[in-house]
């Protein structure tokens, strides 16, 4: 008879997924406004290790009653790690542009610093949440816990990005976000990250500070004496607050008059000692600034012409067809290159016929199109579906003879393509099927393009045109 009863598992599974999709709305909101997203992160943690062991209260409650209490001293440790996370995705996007030799090794390093960076981040708010303390010694001490409870750190840095994954993958669960994607994501770390900081709480013998004020309250009958009862209260607590402010004075003068007299040895492995997480994540911020400020500011490698090609394969190395294209333009590498990239494999749907390509993925048709926006293709082989079908969005491509020479012009105009957008029909791109370029490189389309025509495009705001220039004289188009 357990199922029938009010309190069944059933109901209880019930209100709980309500009470997080409450918490997960109340969050939202709270977190709208910049300057309260630490707060709001703060207290949805504090409410949710209540949760898991059913002592939250009302949550809407509980919710604003954190919220109240974590504002002030959550928004400048919320404004660093939020510094902190910009400075590491504009990281991550830099080495996404960048073409440069082992691309793929840094974006993986940088990934993987940004997911222990955000689990840092959720011990640092889990810390606010059960213990009152400045914002040194609650990152200090999110850094210790990090640490010492690594496995339990690597295990909500993979689930965070695991959760990340999914609603990037899937575009549509976003629009559930506000209903249950802070739940989804905080919850089980909270209850990971919690039982952790519960067995420290009992392994030193603490009390955490939500626990004292909530016990931290009169109970009074009508016949007490309320103004009596308060001003004796208030007496007692002046002179426990005098003599614990004397006693805190004696200890600061004995530590002061101990560390004065303890030898260099044990000064050093008392810093190591008690302070060694603040030394870590020190020493981690001077090298991340310093990269980056070398990254950005010292780093003078420029690709001065970058050519991808779309759905197409060669025998060779990116790197090797772009080591070639630097002997061509008189690049040494070091201060200015060149890059041939085909990774650009895509799907699209053109005239009513899917072009279906195994290897595409979303992320390179995104990229394509976002590196033709920000100017970072100066030259693309395209196939002639392809080109047609960019050409049905707009203004994609440069009209070809925007970008040669008269003389240029002159000699290949029997090979001009014209592409045809809303703005009417103008000449946009060249055909190369039969060019020396081609059949050095071993460019080759993808089967699902293998009937097409090899069409030499120049994308619209790619700076380069002198070496496009060059780049038509160099390919020997026949």
């Amino acid at each position: 008879m357990g199922f029938l009863t009010e309190d069944n598992l059933y109901n209880r599974t019930m209100t709980k997924v309500f009470d997080l999709c409450l918490l997960s709305i109340l969050t939202t909101l709270s977190c709208m406004p910049i300057i309260t997203i630490g707060a709001s992160i703060t207290s949805m943690y504090a409410v949710m290790m209540k949760m898991s062991k059913n002592i939250e209260g009302p949550i809407i409650a509980s919710f604003i009653k954190e919220l109240k209490q974590n504002f002030k001293e959550s928004i400048f440790g919320s404004f660093c790690f939020l510094i902190g996370l910009v400075i590491l995705s504009f990281d991550l996007l830099a080495w996404t542009q960048n073409e440069i030799e082992g691309r793929s090794l840094y974006y993986g390093f940088t990934l993987i610093v940004v997911l222990l960076f955000m689990s840092v981040a959720d011990w640092y708010f889990a810390v606010r949440a059960r213990f009152e303390e400045n914002t040194f010694h609650a990152i200090n001490n999110a850094i210790r816990f990090a640490v010492v409870f690594l496995p339990v750190t690597v295990i909500c840095g993979l689930y965070t990005f695991f959760i990340i994954w999914i609603f990037t993958r899937y575009a549509i669960l976003l629009m559930f976000f506000p209903l249950a994607g802070f739940a989804l994501l905080c919850y089980p770390k909270a209850l990971l990250i919690g039982k952790k900081i519960d067995y420290y709480i009992e392994d030193k013998g603490l009390t955490p500070e939500y626990e004292k004020k909530d016990c931290d309250f009169w109970e009074l009958s009508e016949s007490d004496d309320i103004e009596k009862i308060t001003t004796d209260n208030n007496t007692d607590y002046m002179d426990k607050e005098s003599e614990e402010e004397e006693k805190d004075d004696e200890n600061l003068c004995d530590e002061k008059n101990e560390w004065d007299n303890m030898p260099f040895k044990d000064k050093i492995s008392y810093i190591l000692y008690n302070h060694t997480a603040g030394i870590v994540f020190g020493i981690f911020a001077i090298c991340l600034i310093i990269g980056l400020g070398y990254h950005f500011i010292f780093n003078g490698n420029n690709c001065c012409f970058n050519l991808a090609v779309v759905n197409g394969y060669t025998s060779e190395s990116d790197i090797k067809l772009s080591e070639k294209l630097d002997k061509v333009f008189g690049y040494d590498g070091s201060k200015e290159y060149t890059y041939v990239d085909t990774e650009y494999q895509v799907s699209y749907e053109y005239d009513e016929v899917n072009i279906e390509n195994t290897a595409a993925d979303n992320s390179f048709y995104d990229k394509f199109f976002l590196n033709i926006r920000t100017g970072q293709i100066d030259a693309a082989i395209v196939p002639k579906s392809f080109f047609d079908y960019c050409n049905s969005l707009g203004n994609v491509f440069y009209d070809v003879e925007y970008v040669l020479s008269d003389e240029q012009s002159e000699k290949l105009k029997e090979r001009f393509i014209a592409g045809k957008t809303d703005d009417g029909e103008f000449v946009n791109g060249i055909e190369i099927g039969e060019c020396n370029y081609l059949e050095e490189t071993g460019i080759t389309f993808v089967d699902v393009n293998s009937d097409d025509s090899y069409i030499l495009v120049f994308p619209i705001n790619g700076s380069h045109i002198r070496k496009c220039k060059e780049f038509v004289d160099y390919i020997g188009i026949e």
